[in-house]
Parts: C-alpha cells; structure tokens; sequence
C-alpha cells in the first residue's frame, strides 16, 4: 500500500517515496517462471482536486521461459507509468474498479492507501514480451527428436520425402532415363 494521504484533495502538493513491489509469479501468467526479487524504484504523487496522480517509476528482473526452446531467462523490467487515483471506496480485499467518463478505468483511494501491487502487475504484464525469446536467433527444439538445437545438432533421420513423389525423384536422380 502507498500511503498518500498528505497530498489527496490538495492540487500541486507532490511528494516522492521509495516503492518496493514484491509480486507472485503465479499471478503473471505461464510464460513467467520467477519474480527476481521485488520491483524497486519510487513514486511521485503529486495531489489534485480528486485524489492523486502517482508517477511510477520501477526495475526489476523476471525470468521467463523462451517461447522457442523453453530454457529459462532473465529478463530486465523498467516500468514507468502514470496512474490516477481517485477517493473513494474499497472493497474489501481488493481494489475497486469503476468506469470514469471517458470509459477509463482508476483505482481508488480509501483512508489515502493506494493498493499498488494490482495496478503493477498490470502494467508489468503489459511490459513482458508476447512471444518470449532467450535471444533473437534461438532455433528452439526440434519438432522430431526435441533437441535444443541451439546446443547440438538434430539427431534426426533425413526425411525420405513424400512417397507420392518418387517418380519424380527417380527422374530427377537419373536425367537419362527422362527421355
């Protein structure tokens, strides 16, 4: 929880707190097998008229399973957002969510406690790659024998090709016999 009671409903009051966000792996999806330790960075809340406006800024470091070869990585995060929150109620146990005018979505503010952890985690999924790769050339695993071919060599057999066409793999082999 970020406490921003010193500036909530006071337009221009800011002040800038150190933040330490611990995540759970589990809630971050499959492709993210560890959380490297919390996300560390600060806060800058700065009061308005309705709440608070909170510029974050975060690092930290996940390790991810690449989407080619399914071996583990590290992966650097660096978050920086924006966020409003405004007063309002909680609900109990979570963050309340609700419509604004424009069809955004804000968190809200109860007693100045700003639950922060949800709001991280969306933005930290955001910040996650779609298609996770240990690095920009990664062969991944063969599809026959399941060798990660970015540390040795298929143990495949060659493939004979399609039987349907032999023939022409005869003339091919024999341009003599073409005619």
């Amino acid at each position: 929880m970020l406490d921003v009671s010193e500036v909530v409903g006071q337009p221009g009051a800011a002040k800038e707190v150190p933040l330490t966000v611990g995540l759970d792996p589990g809630d971050l999806g499959e492709d993210v097998l560890r959380v490297l330790g919390p996300l560390t960075g600060t806060a800058q809340v700065v009061g308005t008229e309705e709440g608070a406006l909170v510029q974050f800024r975060l690092e930290g470091e996940v390790e991810l399973a690449c989407g080619r070869c399914l071996q583990p990585y590290r992966f650097p995060v660096d978050l920086a957002f924006a966020e409003e929150f405004r007063t309002g109620p909680v609900a109990v146990g979570s963050a309340e969510l609700e419509a604004d005018d424009d069809g955004s979505t804000f968190v809200m503010v109860a007693d100045g406690l700003i639950p922060v952890a949800e709001v991280v985690r969306q933005y930290l999924l955001l910040a996650l790659p779609m298609k996770p790769l240990c690095r920009p050339d990664c062969a991944g695993l063969c599809p026959g024998c399941g060798v990660n071919l970015n540390e040795e060599p298929c143990r495949c057999e060659p493939e004979a090709g399609d039987p349907r066409l032999a023939v022409l793999r005869k003339l091919l082999d024999n341009p003599e016999a073409g005619g």
